[in-house]
């Protein structure tokens, strides 16, 4: 298909599970490509760990091998903060009206979609392909969310998902199973510890979930070690 998903946030670090859940999102979709947009300002968060080049970086080491994952800039400036709808608004302008486009969120971020800036507008420029989280469910949506999603939310086993996906925005496309609840902020810790004990045990949990030339990049070059201060 045509197509393109964004998945989108600090990636501070990247790690496996990002990886593997742009896999599973193309795969299950059957896309062309999936796009990483680092956000150089988040507007929920205060600020990131590493410096967005830095991270900008790192995700193009761990993309390296994989044809069908960019990295795109599109949130790079830092002086004001990037939201969702700004940024979709941008790439349907770049793509064109026609061009079926995705946007990966959670399962939590698509509870509090109504708190969004212009949130329950996102549909009007991409579908919402929707993962979910380990603690939430559908049934905790408030009641303008089942208003908004009564006639928006497809699951993936059911017969109108295909047909959803060759239009070019207007779902919540549920795709079953969880996203993989692995943490950056935990990844962090881990990094810290072995900064300050050499941890073999911190360590494996490093090689285990970010990728070869992430772990030994920022290992070499001692990132987020100015957390300790």
């Amino acid at each position: 298909m045509a197509g393109t998903a964004f998945l989108g946030g600090a990636f501070d670090p990247v790690h496996r599970g990002h990886l593997r859940l742009a896999h599973a999102v193309k795969e299950r979709l059957n896309l062309e490509s999936v796009e990483f947009i680092p956000n150089a300002a988040p507007p929920h968060k205060h600020g990131s760990h590493l410096p967005y080049e830095t991270r900008v970086a790192l995700l193009k080491l761990a993309l390296e091998n994989e044809p069908y994952l960019h990295v795109n800039t599109l949130e790079r400036d830092n002086s004001h903060p990037h939201y969702t709808y700004e940024t979709l608004r941008l790439l349907r302008e770049e793509k064109g009206p026609d061009t079926p486009l995705f946007f990966v969120i959670g399962l939590d971020s698509l509870l509090a979609l109504d708190t969004w800036y212009h949130g329950l507008e996102l549909t009007s420029l991409a579908h919402l392909v929707v993962l979910g989280r380990p603690g939430y469910s559908l049934d905790d949506a408030s009641e303008t969310m089942r208003d908004y999603l009564k006639d928006r939310l497809i699951f993936s086993h059911e017969g109108d998902f295909d047909k959803a996906l060759a239009t070019p925005a207007g779902h919540c496309l549920y795709v079953e199973g969880e996203a993989e609840d692995v943490s950056s902020s935990e990844l962090r810790a881990r990094i810290l510890n072995y900064y300050a004990s050499k941890d073999s045990a911190a360590l494996d949990y490093l090689h285990t979930h970010l990728p070869e030339e992430v772990c030994a990049t920022i290992l070499s070059s001692h990132l987020y070690a100015n957390d300790l201060l």
